[in-house]
C-alpha cells in the first residue's frame, strides 16, 4: 500500500510543478510566497485535483501492490 507520506510527497511535487509554490509544510526561501498564499493555493489545488489523486493512488495500489480486492466495482463513482 502506498504510504500517507508518499501520497503527500507526490501531491506536493505535482502542486509545485503546477503552481511554482512549495506545499504547506515544505521549507521555502525567504523571498518565496507567503504561508497564506501557499495555503490558499494548496486548498484550491486540493479541491480541484483531490478526486484524481485518490483515483490514481487507488489504481496504483491495485496494479503495484494488489492490496485492493480485484473487483470491477469503483468506490469513487
Amino acid at each position: 500500500m502506498i504510504s500517507a507520506s508518499l501520497r503527500y510527497e507526490t501531491k506536493a511535487e505535482a502542486f509545485r510543478l503546477h503552481t511554482g509554490m512549495l506545499a504547506p509544510g515544505k521549507d521555502q526561501r525567504n523571498d518565496a510566497h507567503t504561508d497564506e498564499e501557499r495555503e490558499q493555493a494548496w486548498k484550491k489545488f486540493q479541491a480541484e485535483y483531490c478526486k484524481a489523486f485518490d483515483l490514481f493512488f487507488y489504481a496504483a495500489d491495485r496494479v503495484l501492490f494488489l492490496s485492493v480486492p480485484n473487483t470491477t466495482s469503483n468506490p469513487f463513482k
